[in-house]
């Protein structure tokens, strides 16, 4: 499997089951009541080609960038946003032709991530989002206010938040999936 190709060059081996994931071909499925998005691997992720020439992405620091190179294989950085909208559109409409069903897309809060970069990058990812979802109207975009936003109390990361959050989120998913757009 490719998770084996890419396990020699990891500093972090918890990302060995997304990369798993990420090697299904979603066109594959048959048919989907409705499809989850969310922009946390837009927000943070890198591209890294491997010495056989074959693509991964995950977060920069999950990678030894020195064994990588020496073995002939690339950091290509992270997707760049210039192209965002087009990039979503052409994916959202692949996967409309082909299910004819609701997308959600669920903005990663960056309330905690005190880098501007990353908020930066969250905010243009969510300007493009609303202003597809104005256009296409099987794309629901999901965000929840800053104030319900509450960090997990297990550990610091930006990214970890509280069950609370969580339930937020997952009432306001409910709520629409189950509105009367749907």
């Amino acid at each position: 499997p490719f998770q084996f190709e890419v396990i020699n060059f990891l500093n972090n081996f918890d990302c060995l089951n997304f990369i798993g994931q990420l090697q299904i071909n979603p066109l594959s499925i048959r048919k989907y009541e409705y499809i989850l998005f969310d922009s946390f691997s837009e927000l943070v992720d890198s591209k890294f080609k491997l010495p056989n020439k074959k693509v991964f992405f995950t977060v920069k620091g999950d990678v030894n960038l020195n064994k990588l190179e020496k073995k002939g294989g690339d950091y290509l950085k992270q997707l760049d946003l210039s192209e965002i909208s087009e990039i979503y559109t052409e994916v959202f409409d692949q996967l409309w032709n082909k299910y004819h069903c609701n997308i959600y897309f669920i903005l990663c809060p960056t309330k905690f991530d005190t880098r501007n970069y990353y908020k930066e990058r969250s905010y243009k990812i969510a300007k493009s989002i609303k202003e597809i979802s104005e256009k296409k109207r099987y794309l629901k975009f999901i965000q929840l206010e800053e104030k319900e936003i509450i960090q997990s109390s297990t550990d610091k990361f930006p990214y970890h938040f509280d069950e609370k959050t969580i339930e937020k989120y997952s009432a306001l998913l409910a709520s629409e999936i189950n509105s009367k757009n749907h």
